[in-house]
């Protein structure tokens, strides 16, 4: 059974490149513009994995992932932050201690990506 993602971005360049990753990867990929919809989505849905950026249009990739780890029926699902700022000193770390299980720097790097992904989705022994 393919990896079920949801990918929560508002840039649309960036929407196109996971889908063609998604794609080659075998991922089933859902997506959404917004923290809002994502929200909702990764509720319905109840994927295995949520990639998201941090800065959103109506609430910030920090808030969902709060919200998504305190309620008992998300807080399974690993989230990785998608964000241009993990290079800056600090944030790495405070994207962590949000309840992050990961990141990744903007740009993508597809290797990374891959290796994030399967590494928060597999079964801990």
């Amino acid at each position: 059974m393919p990896i079920r993602l949801v990918y929560i971005e508002d840039d649309p360049a960036n929407h196109r490149f996971m889908r063609e990753f998604a794609k080659r990867e075998g991922y089933e990929l859902h997506h959404a513009y917004d923290a809002e919809s994502g929200l909702k989505m990764v509720q319905d849905l109840q994927p295995d994995i949520v990639v998201t950026d941090i800065n959103l249009p109506d609430f910030d990739g920090d808030e969902l992932c709060e919200i998504l780890k305190a309620d008992e029926t998300t807080s399974h699902i690993p989230i990785i932050a998608f964000t241009g700022y993990s290079n800056m000193h600090g944030d790495r770390e405070r994207l962590l201690s949000k309840g992050f299980d990961g990141y990744i720097d903007k740009p993508f790097n597809r290797a990374m990506l891959r290796i994030t992904i399967e590494r928060v989705t597999s079964p801990h022994e």
